[in-house]
């Protein structure tokens, strides 16, 4: 008889089972480290900049429309330029050059979008009084406390 008869044979399983002990544990660590990051005020969902959108929700419903009537006169070929941008990805061969030119065309679509609503932002800032523009500051800081969830502290 041979000397490990009587040892048990591990074989592979206590290695799948670290290696799915380490998979959960990366996975675990990732979900903890990106909610410590939002709270901490660096993820998405933390206090940085929240884009346009609050500046555009804190205009009156009238100058809100303004707004929104600058960007819908603007050419409307996004649907297209993605439609480009899935037949690149799904030919066999992709196509570098050709992906980067639909993307150079995206990135000029919403330059020219951002701009716009820049131009108009500004058009509706500019054209209040001190009492209106000291209102909307007001609505501003709302919201913005309303989204960090610390009132008074940003």
């Amino acid at each position: 008889m041979s000397m490990d008869a009587g040892k048990p044979k591990r074989g592979w399983l206590p290695y799948v089972l670290a290696l799915s002990l380490a998979v959960n544990l990366v996975i675990g660590l990732a979900v903890a480290g990106a909610l410590w990051r939002a709270s901490a005020g660096e993820g998405p969902r933390g206090r940085g900049f929240a884009g346009p959108a609050p500046y555009l929700r804190a205009l009156e419903r009238d100058d809100r429309a303004e707004v929104r009537a600058a960007l819908r006169a603007l050419p409307r070929n996004r649907g297209e330029s993605l439609r480009e941008m899935l037949t690149l990805l799904r030919a066999e061969r992709f196509d570098r050059a050709a992906a980067a030119v639909v993307l150079g065309a995206q990135r000029e679509a919403s330059l020219l979008r951002q701009d716009t609503l820049s131009a108009a932002w500004l058009d509706r800032v500019s054209a209040m009084s001190d009492t209106q523009r000291a209102a909307y500051v007001a609505r501003l800081e709302e919201i913005l406390s309303r989204r960090s969830g610390r009132k008074g502290r940003d």
